[in-house]
Order: structure tokens, then sequence, then C-alpha cells
């Protein structure tokens, strides 16, 4: 456990010899295992004062000063087993690593800030991209712009700039260019479907019963007037 109550995995290794060996024989009774018990002990409490990671007025942190870390360990180290008559060489954490009941989210958290921090670079960019451009356009008079302008083309090009995925520009050919008279009844024609050949059909009966050369539309020979009217005012409805 670190000093912001981070659960981390600390393993680590030290170069140590013997220098008084009538001390180390009965002052302990084993000088190893000694060794190893004061190097756990001496880990757990410089994992336990100082952060994981560096933070702002936190001091050394476990991952970003493992060298001043080392140092600091091996002092300590040296200072606890000096009474077995041993000499402390080196003394260093061989791994850092987050507890595994905390990795996932350690994982994501770096995920995040490594997200936000390539977002903020492609920003800035994106901005001096934009500086520039207005300042070429500008220079070499190649167009003249008001705010409003100058204000949807910052809008287009930080959009562009700044997005997750390529730009699929929309050309505006203009309707009055890409539209003719054989286009725009092709596109009637097209638009009334399959109704095109019910209307003509409609037009021809309306035709004939206007001239009175035929039957009322919708009319047929055996009905009554009243059902003969009634499958009129049908056909007139559906045209």
């Amino acid at each position: 456990m670190t000093a912001t109550a981070t659960p981390s995995k600390s393993p680590r290794s030290s170069v140590w010899r013997v220098e008084d060996t009538a001390q180390a024989l009965f002052a302990v009774d084993d000088v190893a295992a000694f060794v190893a018990l004061q190097s756990e002990s001496a880990v757990r409490h410089i994992a336990s004062s100082h952060p994981y990671e560096p933070r702002a007025g936190a001091g050394l942190a476990l991952r970003s000063h493992t060298e001043a870390i080392a140092g600091t360990l091996g002092t300590e180290v040296a200072a606890r087993v000096r009474g077995a008559g041993v000499r402390i060489i080196e003394a260093r954490i061989t791994r850092l690593a987050y507890a595994p009941e905390i990795a996932g989210a350690m994982l994501q958290r770096q995920q995040a800030d490594a997200v936000v921090a390539a977002r903020q670079r492609i920003v800035e960019g994106a901005v001096g991209m934009v500086e520039m451009a207005l300042a070429r356009l500008a220079e070499e008079h190649v167009v003249t712009l008001d705010d409003e302008r100058k204000a949807a083309m910052v809008s287009n090009l930080l959009v562009v700039l700044c997005g997750d995925r390529a730009a699929q520009p929309i050309v505006n050919a203009g309707w009055a260019a890409s539209t003719s008279p054989a286009s725009a009844t092709a596109g009637a024609a097209s638009r009334t479907g399959s109704r095109g050949v019910t209307g003509s059909r409609c037009i021809r009966a309306l035709r004939r019963w206007a001239s009175g050369s035929g039957s009322s539309p919708g009319a047929t020979p055996g009905r009554t007037g009243r059902e003969n009217r009634s499958a009129t005012s049908s056909a007139k409805a559906s045209c």
C-alpha cells in the first residue's frame, strides 16, 4: 500500500555481504533470513511513505524516481542489518505493479489520460493550422471573408481536423445547373410510380364520359342506376 492508499506489488532485490562474521554468527540465527526479513520491512515502509505515481507537491514517487527510491531503500536496509555485521551493497525494487484488484481500473485511468493528452495535442495543432490558413488568405488576398464566413470556415476546418473519421465533403452543384426539363419529367414520372398507369386509365374514362360516347366511368351493364352512380363516384375518387 502506497502513501496514496494504492495497493501495489513491489518485489525487491538486495546485494549484501557479511563484514563481521562473529557478529553475524552470534547476533542472529540465520543471516540470509534476517536480511530478507529486514529488506521486506524496509520496502513496505518506503512504499507506504511515497505515492505510486507523481503528484503535485507529493515529492518522490515510486514509478518516476526509481534511483532516488533505490538509494533511500538501501540506506534504510543497511541501518536495519548493521547490528548483524552485514553491509548492504545495493537494494532496489525490481518490479512495480498495481495489485490485481485495482489493475483494471488503473489501466482505464491511464488510457483516459492518454486519450485526453492526444486530443489536446490534436486541438492545439488544429487551431494553429486554422490561424495559418486565415493569415495566408489575408496576406495573399486570395479571398475576402467577412466575420460570418470566417466563423463558418473556422468551424468547418476544426470539424475536419479534430474529427476521428475521414471527412466526406458534399459539393453543392446547384439545382438550376443539374436539372433539365427531361430530368424533371423523369423525376415526376418516377415519383408517380405505379399510379401513373391508373391515372392514364382514369383520364381516358373521364374523357369518354364527358364526350357522351360511353357510359359513366365505373358503370357496368346490368347494374342499377344507384349502383352505377356509386361506382362512378368511386372511379372519380380514385382518379
